[in-house]
């Protein structure tokens, strides 16, 4: 697998590109919060992906959650990175968002090349 951070000044253009490409894919989302007291609190949600945004100090991601059936967003105010994981064919595979005590990792449940997808959720 490749790791590439995005830049903070390309986040904007990077998630309305992200988000052209796949806006509607299955995904899985965990969410991971950190305390003071050094416990680790857990969410995951899978469903259909809405989007990836950023504006005011903040990334937010929405999901059309399968087993609330709603729609459900995550949020890291203050992120410190982005960072895209890919296959070694420059698949996407991952998102991570990273913040101080945060980190939300959305993982695509059937990577696959962009121009294979052709009108169909991945």
């Amino acid at each position: 697998m490749k790791r590439r951070e995005i830049a903070r000044e390309e986040w904007q253009e990077f998630f309305d590109s992200f988000n052209g490409q796949h806006a509607g894919w299955l995904v899985g989302v965990d969410r991971f919060d950190e305390f003071l007291d050094e416990s680790v609190e857990t969410r995951h949600l899978d469903g259909a992906l809405r989007g990836v945004r950023s504006d005011d100090g903040e990334v937010a991601l929405a999901v059309d959650d399968r087993s609330s059936g709603h729609l459900e967003t995550e949020s890291i105010h203050n992120p410190q990175r982005i960072v895209l994981e890919q296959s070694e064919d420059e698949v996407d595979t991952a998102l991570e968002i990273d913040g101080a005590q945060s980190c939300i990792i959305l993982r695509f449940r059937n990577p696959m090349p962009v121009e294979m997808v052709d009108g169909i959720a991945g």
